[in-house]
């Protein structure tokens, strides 16, 4: 009995030593974090690699090459670590795909397979200088002088544009309050202001407003510059001189339609313009003397409304109470 627990005791204590052997002599490995297959860079951007070695026996080494050509060897600054990592410029790049390799040498010697990725430098906006038209393009790392000549004519102009964040708010109405039928009572339109930002870019802006049991009708907002846009809603356009209601709310919302034709863009539908009949003879229709207040304490007592406006900010008017 004793002997057999020798003996499994014995080949335990092996096959540890087998398997510790075996994680020692171990091949390391490499792979690339960034950039992934296919990024493209835009002249100025730096290529920047971010990379990663592992090894049981420490990493000693880095290994980067470039289209096939060594570019740096880097040393690891703690061969002592099992994970290693790497962060270097990927320079120069060829225009077009290039091919990026790494590999990591562990403290016994031993290299690693080759890791690889892919990127694509982008300078069909980059105009050539004197350097690169009179002379053939040089395939193999160029000296520090070539460098040089080509950084000046480089123009940050060519890094991707990121767009406005997305805005859109109705600023200001003209009157809210108008008149159908005649202008005798007081304005016939009013004039709808919003200001609009898109990250997309703004192909155009329109005002859509209806009266109840109408559809949608609209028209397009024109700009009045620093990202303001006006459009008016007129009712001799809507009802030339008919009165077809004594007293109607115009709901109304401005929508934007972005270069890439997204019109997701909009306002809340608001609801706080209010259309008055207004006859040739003075009629049922009046101009509301309350709207001559522009103080709350002196529209309050005169018997007036203080109305908010929703907007951005909010303003106040001064109506008849309903």
């Amino acid at each position: 009995m004793i002997r057999k627990i020798l003996g499994v005791a014995i080949f335990l204590m092996l096959a540890a030593c087998n398997l510790s052997g075996q994680q020692k002599t171990s091949k390391p490995q490499t792979w690339f974090d960034m950039p992934l297959p296919d990024t493209v860079f835009y002249p100025p951007n730096p290529c920047r690699v971010l990379a990663h070695g592992a090894s049981p026996n420490g990493i000693a080494l880095f290994e980067l090459s470039i289209n096939n050509n060594v570019i740096a060897n880097i040393p690891n600054s703690d061969s002592q670590t099992t994970l290693a990592t790497l962060q270097d410029e990927c320079s120069p790049l060829q225009p077009g795909k290039n091919l990026l390799a790494l590999r990591a040498q562990d403290r016994a010697g031993v290299w690693s397979e080759y890791a690889e990725t892919t990127v694509i430098l982008d300078v069909s906006n980059v105009p050539p200088t004197e350097t690169e038209t009179d002379s053939p393009r040089v395939t193999d790392t160029p000296a520090p002088t070539a460098t040089a000549t080509l950084i000046p004519t480089l123009t940050p102009t060519l890094a991707p544009v990121i767009g406005p964040p997305d805005e859109l708010s109705i600023t200001a109405v003209s009157t809210w309050v108008v008149y159908v039928g005649n202008p005798s009572c007081g304005p016939m339109e009013t004039v709808v202001t919003a200001h609009a930002l898109a990250s997309k870019g703004i192909a155009a802006v329109f005002l859509f407003f209806r009266f109840p049991g109408m559809d949608f009708q609209n028209v397009s907002m024109s700009s009045a510059g620093n990202d303001l846009y006006q459009g008016t809603i007129s009712m001799p356009s809507l009802f030339g001189n008919s009165i077809p209601f004594d007293q109607a709310i115009l709901e109304y919302q401005v929508v934007v339609q972005q270069s890439d034709g997204d019109i997701s863009l909009r306002t809340p539908v608001l609801a706080d313009i209010e259309a008055r009949a207004c006859s040739s003879a003075g009629g049922s229709g009046s101009p509301d003397v309350c709207s001559a207040f522009v103080d709350q304490r002196a529209c309050i007592a005169n018997g007036c409304n203080w109305w908010e406006i929703p907007g951005s900010p909010p303003t106040f008017v001064c109506r008849s109470k309903p």
